[in-house]
């Protein structure tokens, strides 16, 4: 469907298997799409420059969000936050805070609406193979910065309540099942697999982002699924735009899919 949406071949272009093995160092005896332009991105680094220039603070853990009384000068509502530690008022409050968003949404989302899954991805040795481009493929592989190969994701149901899942050897395995036949042929034995990370994810029911308010001073940005690297900047400056009553860069259609209301 997208490459019949007629995109220039400088962004989009359909490769058969032997062009996609030249490109990705990687034989997996398929055909498939080519972004000239993409690109792998460490996510650490990707963060930290976002965030680069803003006042910051670590550790904290939020425990409640209050509503505190109308400021009398100028009748706008404003927040308390609860920590450890003290508490934090504040005009405007965003809650991005992943698969714990039942812990501070309850006011205005029912916990009954989110899913949360597990993520597993494994973490190939260097010289597992010649990669030289990140492949998606109903799971996804791409080198990391100091060359180790991740492979994922698993998505397994998950109590955020209770303890992250170990991984282990089906854990792995599931992974390498993802691969073409012809690429797992090389990839090693799971049970020489010690080297992994297992993060939460957070959806809704429909499968689409929570992005915009709430409340006059509280507003979300969740339910990303496995996209948030792909959707979180865009929709960060949708609600960015929402807060400061400035134009969005989503069209009326758009905002409506990711209103955090449609569900009530």
């Amino acid at each position: 469907k997208i490459l019949g949406l007629g995109w220039p071949e400088t962004v989009l272009t359909a490769i058969e298997a032997d062009e996609a093995q030249r490109i990705s160092g990687l034989e997996t005896g398929l055909s498939g799409s080519y972004y000239p332009l993409g690109g792998t991105v460490d996510p650490r680094r990707l963060v930290a420059a976002l965030i680069d220039g803003c006042e910051t603070r670590f550790g904290l853990t939020i425990r409640a969000i209050e509503r505190l009384s109308p400021d009398t000068g100028e009748g706008r509502q404003r927040w308390r936050l609860t920590h450890d530690d003290g508490v934090i008022d504040a005009d405007n409050v965003v809650i991005a805070n992943g698969s714990g968003l039942a812990r501070l949404s309850q006011e205005w989302l029912p916990p009954s609406l989110f899913q949360v899954t597990a993520g597993m991805v494994s973490h190939l040795p260097e010289g597992t193979c010649s990669l030289l481009a990140g492949l998606s493929f109903g799971g996804y592989m791409a080198r990391a910065r100091d060359g180790r190969i991740c492979l994922g994701a698993s998505f397994d149901h998950h109590d955020p309540d209770q303890p992250l899942p170990e991984a282990g050897r089906q854990a792995h395995e599931r992974n390498l099942n993802l691969l073409p036949e012809r690429a797992r042929a090389i990839m090693p034995d799971p049970g020489n697999l010690d080297d992994s990370r297992v993060s939460l994810r957070l959806a809704v029911p429909d499968r689409q982002p929570l992005a915009g308010l709430l409340d006059e001073g509280v507003s979300v940005l969740a339910g990303l699924g496995a996209r948030g690297m792909v959707t979180a900047p865009l929709l960060g400056e949708h609600v960015a735009s929402r807060i400061l009553n400035l134009p969005s860069p989503l069209d009326q259609g758009m905002a409506s899919v990711v209103n955090p209301k449609r569900f009530s």
